[in-house]
């Protein structure tokens, strides 16, 4: 046994430095080319970099609870534990200041794709006896068209990378070896990403059926329950974050939307749907911005070819396992996929196919099939009708693509010039897989596939890599404009206020450390979801984008400077940068890629109303003049109406059909008049002091959370959700200190789960050894008794 495990850790270094060989061959070029930054598209660049920066910087300046940087402010563990926070990858680049960030992404690619390699290969040598076939198995899995389509979003390959542990340390669980290592996989894997995790469990429990109905494991009473309880520890360890994380996201609006089981009538997908299934599994990897055939873009990651070899393996495979369990459960696998109903179990009912982000756990398996067949290479009877049969199924692929063609009267093909890359992919792949396995029994095979296989993997990730570079500027220009202009600006220190950034790049806000009304990033506190879909009459979706026409929004959220990228900075000029209609603007210099304003509408966090709206009449107002309302009066529902009758009448309706740019300047003089002396953040919170005419309600335009509680004078205070999202307090006349304190949502109750799910781990692991040495005790005891 001694030699065996130190015989698979040789392997897994192997399998380790072939993969991180492998991926550096295709993004290093790429890194230089972007002057030391690996430039890909949207996701990785414009939320994955800045989302890494903001998370190393609040860390460290422990500013854990709340997050003034992320939209109009959001949890910070609810808002990143789906990006970062779990990711020991994360982690690793917190060892260097977060500046550094954008020139760490790249490398830590690099090094997700090894840890996938090695951890696969950890995996296949439970069921694979030669280590050359477990290594080119790695290689399928850690360069599959899933892995290389989500580069794009970066934070899938942390997931995708540790996941064969979990189902290694489920297999071991299930022989009865391994104590105790479920449990910290299971507690590692909802770490790394509550959404993940969920599709995780689906799985494990079809993989445990089919394992259990193969009979081929002998499954006690004793195993069972053990395989129960360290599942229900491992969650348990992860509940300081999973739990907090967990009652973050029901509060989001998208939620509610888009989960529901599917009825009847979408028991099966439509046509196209069906087509870019197969369209994942034929081809290699897609850039899923832009598609070579049927669509111009895709992100529901329905990709699963593997490297080289595609599905030929697997042909192969059903030849001489039609009764193997990983048929089985590849079968089920692909029955889940093509039907809607069962699909969505893997996201809790998210009939969203965007949500299929599931199939990296089938490529396992189809992954290991393939190793299967390369492990017993002996047995392959004939190449070539395996080939004649994959030859067939693109024909009729390609059939069934011309068919929707004449149906649908469109072209199939999107890009030519993309489709001309896969082509050559495919003919390559099919052309060298050809030659390998009809020389199998050559003393050097496993050595030449491991070759051809890298081969085909580094071209298959230059494609995407370059498919990703062509949508966007030349990677030196956003080098330039994104990451270097950024270290250029700076914004006065003194007060607090928000910037508007949309005229610039997303994100670019996080880069500067500044509060900004614009965000690119979907994980954000419920309630802004739910006062932009009052105050603009639309639902906010996956970002932040308040056009120019709601010019009465900023002042309302205390923006301050806006930021607007010079036309020139690009080449060739890009979006429409370079100008803003916004009213009331003072150019205040220039820096960088960016001209900066000053807003003179600016008006500081906490103001007072003299009237209040009511959320109906609010509702029945047109949503492109709803923003000018927001100056004019608080909106309250109607028991708040009632409650603060005295305090704030109804607004007349004189007035809320005076919408005119005159009486917008009144109202930003208005609420200016009696405004916050001063707002200052911490980590905890915020303070704000006010002078009150009269008592009244004092309006913060900070997201409500069930987190937050308030103080007034030192005397608790009810917080009132108003403006359908935002918060406001009672203050009285006079000076008034007003305290706002947050703790995130179940982080208490998560915290202490957490540790009593440590303790009981614990005393699992040692209880045996701590009985037995007490039972050794036991008979000197005796002796001394008598």
């Amino acid at each position: 046994m001694h030699r065996f495990s130190t015989s698979i850790m040789k392997g897994c270094v192997r399998a380790f430095l072939l993969s991180l060989i492998t991926a550096a061959l295709f993004i290093v070029p790429f890194i230089v080319r972007g002057h030391g930054i690996l430039y890909v598209v949207d996701d990785f660049n414009l939320q994955q970099i800045p989302f890494n920066i903001l998370s190393n910087e609040a860390i460290k300046s422990g500013n854990v609870f709340w997050n003034w940087n992320t939209d109009l402010g959001s949890q910070f563990i609810g808002a990143y534990s789906f990006y970062t926070l779990g990711s020991p990858f994360f982690w690793l680049s917190c060892l260097f200041p977060a500046k550094f960030f954008p020139y760490m992404a790249g490398p830590l690619l690099i090094l997700k794709f090894a840890v996938a390699g090695a951890a696969s290969y950890a995996y296949f040598r439970r069921f694979i006896k030669r280590d050359g076939a477990a290594l080119i198995g790695s290689l399928l899995y850690a360069f599959s068209s899933f892995q290389l389509s989500a580069i794009t979003f970066n934070h899938f390959i942390d997931v995708t990378a540790l996941f064969p542990l979990l189902l290694l340390a489920f297999e071991m669980r299930l022989h009865g070896e391994g104590k105790g290592l479920l449990a910290l996989m299971v507690a590692l894997s909802a770490f790394l990403n509550y959404f993940f995790f969920v599709g995780e469990v689906v799985f494990l429990i079809l993989y445990f059926i089919v394992r259990l109905l193969s009979k081929k494991i002998v499954l006690t009473w004793k195993r069972f329950l053990s395989l129960i309880f360290e599942s229900a520890v491992g969650v348990g360890l992860s509940s300081i974050l999973l739990l907090p994380s967990v009652l973050f996201v029901a509060q989001n609006p998208r939620v509610s939307q888009n989960v529901h089981l599917a009825g009847l009538s979408n028991a099966v997908y439509d046509w196209a749907t069906y087509l870019k299934i197969l369209a994942g599994l034929f081809m290699p990897a897609q850039v899923e911005h832009k598609w070579s055939i049927l669509t111009p873009s895709d992100f529901s990651s329905v990709h699963a070819f593997l490297p080289l070899f595609g599905f030929v393996l697997i042909v192969i495979f059903v030849q001489l396992n039609r009764k193997s369990w990983m048929l089985n459960l590849m079968a089920v696998c692909l029955t889940f996929a093509l039907i809607p109903v069962l699909n969505t179990l893997f996201y809790a009912g998210n009939t969203n196919y965007w949500y299929c982000r599931w199939y990296y756990m089938p490529i396992l398996m189809m992954a290991l099939a393939s190793a299967k067949v390369l492990d017993e290479k002996a047995s392959i009877v004939s190449i070539r009708s395996a080939f004649k049969f994959t030859i067939f199924l693109y024909s009729a692929f390609l059939l069934s693509l011309i068919l929707y063609a004449a149906d649908k009267h469109q072209e199939i093909v999107e890009n030519e010039q993309m489709m001309l890359y896969q082509v050559l992919l495919l003919i390559f792949g099919l052309t060298a897989s050809w030659g390998l396995l009809r020389n199998r029994n050559q003393s050097n095979f496993y050595k030449k596939a491991a070759v051809w296989t890298i081969i085909f993997a580094a071209l298959s990730g230059a494609y995407v890599l370059y498919g990703n570079e062509t949508l966007y500027p030349p990677a030196k220009d956003f080098t330039r404009v994104y990451t270097k202009s950024s270290q250029s600006i700076h914004l006065p220190t003194k007060g607090t206020y928000r910037t508007d950034t949309l005229h610039a790049y997303r994100n670019v806000s996080i880069l500067l450390n500044q509060p900004a009304i614009q965000s690119f990033n979907s994980t954000v506190n419920g309630s802004i979801f739910s006062f932009y879909a009052s105050a603009v009459g639309a639902g906010r979706g996956y970002q932040s984008q308040i056009s120019d026409q709601f010019f009465a929004l900023r002042p309302f959220l205390s923006v301050k400077y806006i930021l607007v990228m010079n036309a020139s900075a690009l080449t060739p000029p890009f979006g429409n940068f370079g100008q803003t209609a916004l009213p009331d603007l003072v150019k205040v210099n220039r820096a960088g890629a960016y001209t900066i304003y000053r807003s003179k509408d600016y008006i500081p966090f906490g103001f007072t109303f003299d009237h209040a709206i009511s959320m109906a009449a609010f509702m029945k107002t047109n949503p492109v003049q709803r923003h000018l309302l927001l100056l004019k009066g608080l909106v309250l529902n109607d028991q708040q109406m009632k409650t603060y009758a005295s305090v704030l009448p109804p607004l007349p309706n004189a007035a809320l059909n005076d919408l005119s740019m005159r009486t917008y300047r009144r109202d930003v003089a208005d609420r200016k008049q009696e405004a916050g002396q001063s707002f200052t953040r911490d980590n905890r919170g915020f303070t704000s002091h006010i002078k009150l005419f009269r008592n009244n309600l004092v309006f913060f335009s900070v997201p409500y959370d069930p987190g937050w509680t308030a103080t007034v004078n030192g005397r608790p205070a009810k917080i009132e959700n108003v403006d359908s999202g935002l918060m406001a307090v009672q203050g009285s006349r006079g000076n008034d200190t007003i305290r706002f304190n947050f703790v995130p949502q179940g982080l208490m109750l998560g915290t202490k789960i957490s540790i009593f799910s440590m303790a009981v781990l614990i005393l699992y692991l040692f209880s045996k050894t701590v009985f037995r040495k007490f039972l050794r005790m036991l008979p000197a005891v005796k002796k001394e008794s008598f």
